[in-house]
């Protein structure tokens, strides 16, 4: 999907997502029953994949003890929806000062073609892309 719409709006989504669903996935996946917490778990992965990338990264690591460590402080057990709202917090603020990057090559990844008219149309492209900026 990034590929097609963006970088940056794939992670804006996901970053708003997070932080809007957070508290009501939690309560969701805290309910009794099966329905409902298989809901919260299967919202909270789809936000989660748009986003989890860069988070995970930094998070991921400490998500359980700095989750249970919480837990155990305030007797809460949203704490993990708080961790996942500030999370997605420093993800928007991020975002925003990310380069779009989708439709373009990577800095540093050589062209790959697969013959010679390929790679004349990869010059031209690329020459049509230097001329906008």
């Amino acid at each position: 999907m990034s590929d097609y719409i963006g970088r940056r709006p794939v992670f804006f989504i996901g970053a708003i997502a997070q932080i809007v669903l957070a508290f009501p996935c939690f309560m969701l996946i805290t309910s009794s029953g099966t329905w409902r917490p298989l809901v919260g778990c299967v919202v909270l992965g789809l936000t989660l994949a748009c986003f989890a990338a860069p988070s995970v990264s930094t998070f991921g690591g400490t998500t359980p003890l700095a989750t249970t460590a919480l837990i155990k402080m305030t007797g809460s057990n949203l704490v993990p929806a708080f961790y996942l709202v500030v999370s997605g917090i420093i993800g928007l603020v991020a975002v925003y000062f990310l380069r779009e990057s989708a439709t373009q090559p990577l800095w540093g990844s050589p062209p790959i073609v697969a013959d010679d008219l390929e790679a004349d149309r990869l010059v031209k492209y690329a020459e049509g892309l230097n001329k906008k900026t």
